[in-house]
C-alpha cells in the first residue's frame, strides 16, 4: 500500500513537469490565455481525409482497423491525462491515473472473419489485451464483439473493403477482466 502510493506520487511527480513542458514548447501562450489555434505547416492540408486503409481483402481491412482503433482509445486517454495534467490539482490527478489508460497490446487474436454474402464480411471479435494504466497498473481483458463490413468500389476504382461504422476500441463497453 506504501509502495503504491510512493509510485503513484513519483508517477506524477514525473508526468506534471513533463506534461508542462510539452505543452509549453513551441505555443505561444495568449495574454488573455489559453493558446491559439495551431498554425499549419507549409505544404500542410489542413481538414484533407486521411488516405484510406480499405483494403483488397476484409481481412487486411480489419487488420488496420483494428490497429488504428486501439490508437484512437489510447490517444483520447492521452488527452484525459494531458488535461488533468495542465488544469487539475497535483494529488488529484495523482488518484486518477488509476484509471487512465496509457497502453493497450493485443496478446492473442481469436478474431474470426466470415463473408456470409460476396460484398459483406463480418468480424467475430476475440481479443485479449493487456491495458496498462498511466499509474503502472494493468490488467488483462478480453474483448468479444462484432465488427461489419461491406465492399465497394474506392475513387480509384478498385474493390476494397470498408468498415460499418468504425470507431475507437471499445475497451470499456465490450471487454472484460479475465
Amino acid at each position: 500500500m506504501l509502495t503504491s502510493k510512493l509510485v503513484k506520487r513519483l508517477a506524477v511527480f514525473a508526468l506534471v513537469p513533463l506534461l508542462t513542458i510539452t505543452a509549453c514548447l513551441g505555443s505561444e501562450v495568449l495574454p488573455e490565455g489559453g493558446n491559439p489555434i495551431p498554425t499549419p505547416r507549409e505544404g500542410e492540408l489542413v481538414d484533407a481525409l486521411p488516405d484510406s486503409q480499405a483494403a483488397a481483402t476484409p481481412e487486411e481491412t480489419f487488420t488496420r482497423y483494428m490497429r488504428d482503433s486501439i490508437a484512437a482509445t489510447v490517444a483520447v486517454q492521452q488527452t484525459k491525462i494531458n488535461m488533468r495534467g495542465r488544469y487539475q490539482e497535483p494529488g488529484q490527478t495523482l488518484d486518477d491515473l488509476s484509471g487512465l489508460v496509457s497502453e493497450i497490446a493485443v496478446l492473442e487474436d481469436r478474431t474470426e472473419i466470415t463473408s456470409p454474402k460476396d460484398t459483406a464480411a463480418n468480424a467475430k471479435v476475440d481479443l485479449d489485451v493487456r491495458v496498462m494504466y498511466a499509474d503502472g497498473d494493468s490488467q488483462t481483458f478480453t474483448c468479444k464483439y462484432g465488427v461489419s463490413m461491406q465492399m465497394s468500389a474506392n475513387a480509384k476504382g478498385d474493390n476494397v473493403w470498408y468498415v460499418i461504422n468504425p470507431d475507437a476500441f471499445p475497451l470499456f463497453v465490450s471487454c472484460t477482466r479475465s
